[in-house]
């Protein structure tokens, strides 16, 4: 039988590397394999921060409110900190 914790673990990327994590019990359908696939070929993979729940939720309302997507906010924050901060 599977563990929910661990699969609690594998999703939210609590400290897992991929191979450790294991599929739950069943054959995965043709969407999730697609999906899988895709993903692994985009090079997108799931990180998990700790932050305030208060800043989450604001961040989130803001998002929703402006109409854009909270994974390509973050992104966009993340490469202009970089390009900000490039060493010469």
């Amino acid at each position: 039988m599977l563990r929910t914790d661990k699969i609690i673990d594998c999703v939210f990327g609590v400290e897992k590397r991929q191979e450790e994590c294991i599929m739950p019990e069943g054959t995965p359908n043709t969407q999730t394999k697609a999906t899988k696939k895709y993903q692994q070929k985009m090079g997108l993979i799931a990180k998990s921060y700790k932050i305030k729940k208060e800043l989450a939720d604001k961040f989130a309302e803001t998002c929703n409110r402006l109409g854009v997507g909270q994974a390509a906010t973050i992104t966009k924050l993340m490469q202009e900190f970089i390009d900000a901060n490039k060493e010469y």
